[in-house]
Parts: C-alpha cells; sequence; structure tokens
C-alpha cells in the first residue's frame, strides 16, 4: 500500500492545518500504512526569504529614521550656533555704535568747553588789554620824563620772544615786584597809542598776555 506525504501549512500560526502534497509512496510490504510528515524545505526558505527583507526593510527604515533625528538635531545645532554669532555680531556693532558715540560726545565736550574757555579768556583779556591801554596812557601822559618808544629792533626782539619771561626781558624765576617793574616799562614804549611802529598794537597785544600769564603764578 501507498502512503501520502504530509506537510504543515506554514503560514498558519498556532492551530494551522497540515495538507496532503505531492503522490501516494509505496510502502513495502508486511509495513503498515504510516502518514509521515514531511517539511516542505521549498516554502520554509520563501517564508524566511520575506521575513529577512522584512527585518532589513525595518532596520533601514529605523536607520534612515535616526539619520534624519541626527541630521535634524545638526541643523538646529548650527543654526543656533549661526544665531548666537549674530547675535555677538550685533552686540558688539551696538557697543561699538555706543562707544563711537561716547567718543563723537566726550570729542564734542571738549570742544565745546574749549570754546568756552577760549571765549571767556578773550573776553578777560579783551578787558585786561583795553585796562592796560588805558591805564599806561594815564602814566605818559602823567609822567614829567620823555619816553623813548620803541623801534623796529625791539618790536622784532618782543614779536620773536619764545616764553613770556622772553617778552618781558627777564630771566626765569624772576618775582612778582620784577614782573610787574619791567611790564610797566616795556609795554608804555610799545603803547599803540603813541608808538608808531605798525606793529606796535601786536607787540602791546603780546607783553599784556605775558604779564597776565606770569601773574597767575607770582604773586
Amino acid at each position: 500500500m501507498g502512503s501520502h506525504t504530509w506537510v504543515r501549512d506554514e503560514k498558519k500560526s498556532g492551530r494551522g492545518k497540515t495538507q496532503v502534497v505531492g503522490v501516494p509512496v509505496v510502502v513495502p510490504v508486511g509495513h503498515k500504512r504510516k502518514l509521515q510528515w514531511k517539511r516542505d524545505d521549498d516554502d520554509h526558505e520563501k517564508v524566511e526569504s520575506d521575513q529577512n527583507r522584512v527585518r532589513d526593510q525595518e532596520n533601514g527604515r529605523k536607520l534612515r529614521e535616526e539619520e534624519a533625528v541626527k541630521k535634524k538635531k545638526r541643523l538646529l545645532e548650527l543654526k543656533a550656533q549661526i544665531e548666537q554669532k549674530e547675535r555677538q555680531l550685533a552686540e558688539k556693532k551696538i557697543q561699538k555704535l555706543e562707544s563711537d558715540d561716547i567718543a563723537v560726545e566726550m570729542v564734542e565736550n571738549e570742544e565745546r568747553l574749549k570754546q568756552e574757555r577760549r571765549l571767556k579768556f578773550e573776553t578777560s583779556f579783551a578787558d585786561a588789554f583795553e585796562s592796560a591801554r588805558e591805564s599806561l596812557a594815564k602814566d605818559i601822559k602823567a609822567s614829567k620824563e620823555k619816553i623813548s618808544f620803541a623801534g623796529q629792533e625791539e618790536i622784532d626782539r618782543i614779536l620773536s620772544a619764545k616764553s613770556d619771561y622772553s617778552v618781558l626781558g627777564l630771566s626765569p624765576g624772576a618775582d612778582g615786584v620784577q614782573i610787574r617793574k619791567r611790564y610797566r616799562q616795556i609795554a608804555v614804549t610799545v603803547h599803540p597809542d603813541k608808538c608808531s611802529h605798525p606793529k606796535a598794537n601786536e607787540a602791546f597785544h603780546q607783553i599784556v598776555l605775558a604779564y597776565r600769564n606770569l601773574s597767575r603764578y607770582v604773586g
């Protein structure tokens, strides 16, 4: 008698059915008829191949997702770095502008103070110049001695002097009494109302200025 080959349906889980495949197998005489289980290797390999393919696809998908996450993270980090750099550059630019504004303001304030000091000095000096002019004119008028007014040589000496002491013809360290005495002696000789030299007014200006400067430091 023959025997059938039974193959289990691997696609079914748990209580899968078995089915007969192939043709009856001749069994020698004297042997009992027996149903033999035979594994369908081709079908099993196909199932394993499908499972491996699905597993590979799943692994590939996970790898792609992980790479996408890493790439997104890198992009976010790069974006954060760029934003930080931009903020730092913006802060430096603001600081520079503020620094420049402060520097400009300081320069403007200094210039304004210089102008104020110059104006104050000029106003004060103009008053001192006129006062000296009037006072020395009275001295000249009241003087009983003949006054010899400065000539070209003396005018050149005064205008070319390198210091206030040199203008008055004094050595550095002269005291207040010497300074005042020498000032009045020279000033009357270049008085712009009495001296005929064309640069007498300029020389008189230098003498009054020198006396005024030295008077600040000498009592």
